[in-house]
């Protein structure tokens, strides 16, 4: 049996080589305690539920994917800035028109917005039955749902300075190979539905653009058989307009450009007009929408990540509860040592 090492010496002072010399003389004890509690740590450990964090970076698309759309976005600019109207826009209307215009910058801008609405995310959850259909029945619990299973999807930019940079989206979930599904049939749901958008509202574009020509057109034709009319009451079959001139200094007067004495063109010119307009073919939408239709049917990038470079990592920090377990272990079992080395000598001082 090992000698009990006094503790107390010169005035109950504990020496610290005394104390070095009991936990010496007790690793035996020290060790086993640490093992137990480590095998404590590592049940407790694998009692643990996993959980993985998923991401994954999106980045713009490069330019060279949109070289197709060029015509398409002059013809956004050009119809702003050509129309008769363009004073009375806001500032609501110019930003749609921007949005409108196919490129870099804007497509991760509707990528994002697309994203972030979860509507993706909880289709592919449904459509993988993770969430039961019936409790998708109303507004309300769709909404409901969204909120709950959005705490698990993020995203944010790469540089918050720079949002042209692009963004890392981040996924939580319990399984790894689950969760890569997910992620990824989201992803590629979501630039279905941005390709399927971005064409939609160019037809509609083209579709209002073709409208308000037509409108305009309908306009023109109502003024120009008044004043065709009126040239016909006055006899005036053959252009006027010449023989209008100011007194004071001798310069004609183009009332062409001017809805006042248009009939003074003359009936001839005036129905001519009106024949022309009626049958305008408005080649120019034709032309555009034409290549829409071709743009449709062509794989387009149009913003760029790369599903295999998805990464995985385990939240469940396993060497951190080893570590953890082991410290405590180590901590308790000096304890135990030196306490138990007091008893005994309180009790071998007892009997003395």
């Amino acid at each position: 049996m090992k000698k009990k090492i006094p503790l107390y010496r010169y005035n109950n002072d504990i020496e610290f080589i005394e104390i070095l010399q009991i936990i010496w003389n007790g690793k035996v004890k020290i060790f086993l305690i640490t093992i137990i509690f480590t095998l404590i740590g590592v049940g407790y450990t694998s009692k643990i539920p996993n959980s993985f964090k998923l991401s994954i970076t999106i980045q713009p698309s490069k330019n060279s994917n949109f070289v197709k759309f060029i015509p398409i976005n002059q013809m956004l600019i050009s119809s702003l800035l050509n129309n008769s109207t363009q004073k009375h826009f806001t500032n609501q209307q110019l930003e749609i028109n921007q949005e409108l215009q196919v490129n870099e910058i804007t497509m991760i801008d509707r990528f994002v917005k697309e994203f972030l609405d979860f509507e993706e995310f909880i289709n592919v959850l449904e459509s993988n039955s993770y969430i039961d259909e019936n409790t998708l029945q109303t507004e309300i619990e769709r909404q409901r749902q969204m909120l709950k299973y959005s705490k698990l999807l993020s995203l944010q930019r790469l540089d918050e300075t720079n949002k042209d940079l692009g963004y890392v989206i981040k996924l939580i979930w319990g399984d790894s190979e689950e969760g890569l599904k997910i992620l990824s049939e989201t992803l590629n749901l979501t630039k279905i539905n941005l390709h399927k958008s971005v064409f939609k509202d160019l037809d509609y574009f083209l579709k209002i653009k073709k409208e308000i020509k037509i409108s305009e057109n309908e306009s023109r034709i109502l003024f120009l058989t008044e004043q065709s009319a009126i040239a016909k009451e006055l006899n005036i079959a053959e252009n006027q307009v010449d023989t209008v001139n100011l007194p004071q200094d001798k310069i004609a007067v183009n009332v062409t450009t001017n809805n006042i004495g248009y009939y003074l063109q003359g009936y001839k010119a005036i129905d001519k007009e009106i024949s022309l307009i009626e049958n305008r073919e408005y080649k120019d939408i034709k032309k555009i929408k034409e290549r829409i239709e071709i743009l449709k049917t062509e794989k387009i990038n149009l913003v760029d990540y790369n599903l295999f470079l998805i990464s995985v990592n385990s939240l469940k920090d396993e060497k951190k509860y080893l570590y953890f377990s082991i410290f405590i272990g180590i901590i308790f079992g000096v304890i135990y040592v030196i306490f138990s080395n007091i008893l005994g000598q309180n009790k071998l001082n007892r009997k003395n």
